[in-house]
C-alpha cells in the first residue's frame, strides 16, 4: 500500500496520515490482532458523550435534571428540542404582545388627536417609537446557589 506522495508527487497525502504508521496498523488488523467490534465502538463513542449533572448547574438548580444524572446524547438533543420549541413558543408570545402594544399607541396617538386636532398622528407615534427603541433593559441574574 502506497500513499500518493510516493507515487505521485503532484497529489499530497492528506496531512494528518503517516504512511508507515497506517500501513503498521492494517498489518496489525491483518495479522488478527482484536479489533473492537462496531458495537463496541458505538458504545465508546456514546459513553464518551454521556456526562453527569453536576449540581451546581442551572438546569441542576431548575429542578430541570438532577444532580448526578447521566445525560447521553438523547437526552441532550431532547433537551435542545425542548428548549428551542419552548423559546420559540415565548418569541411568539412577545411578539403578539409587541404588536399589541404599537397598536394601542397608534390607537391612544389617535385618541389624542381627535382631542387635539393640531396633533400629528404618525409624528407622534414615531416620537413614541424612537423612545421605546433607546430604552435599555438591564436583566441581573442573581446566583440561587
Amino acid at each position: 500500500m502506497k500513499g500518493h506522495k510516493e507515487v505521485n508527487t503532484a497529489k499530497p497525502d492528506p496531512h494528518s496520515i503517516n504512511m508507515n504508521t497506517f500501513r503498521a496498523e492494517v498489518a496489525r488488523l491483518i495479522a488478527g490482532d482484536d479489533m473492537p467490534t462496531a458495537k463496541e465502538i458505538a458504545d465508546a463513542v456514546f459513553e464518551q458523550f454521556t456526562h453527569t449533572v453536576p449540581a451546581d448547574v442551572w438546569a441542576a438548580r431548575e429542578m430541570i435534571l438532577d444532580p448526578g444524572q447521566k445525560v447521553d446524547p438523547r437526552t441532550a438533543f431532547r433537551q435542545i428540542w425542548a428548549y428551542t420549541k419552548d423559546g420559540y413558543a415565548r418569541d411568539r408570545e412577545i411578539l403578539a404582545r409587541l404588536d399589541a402594544q404599537n397598536a394601542t399607541i397608534r390607537e391612544l396617538a389617535g385618541a389624542l388627536a381627535q382631542r387635539d386636532g393640531e396633533i400629528d398622528v404618525e409624528a407622534l407615534v414615531r416620537r413614541i417609537e424612537v423612545a421605546i427603541s433607546g430604552i435599555t433593559v438591564r436583566l441581573d441574574v442573581n446566583d440561587h446557589a
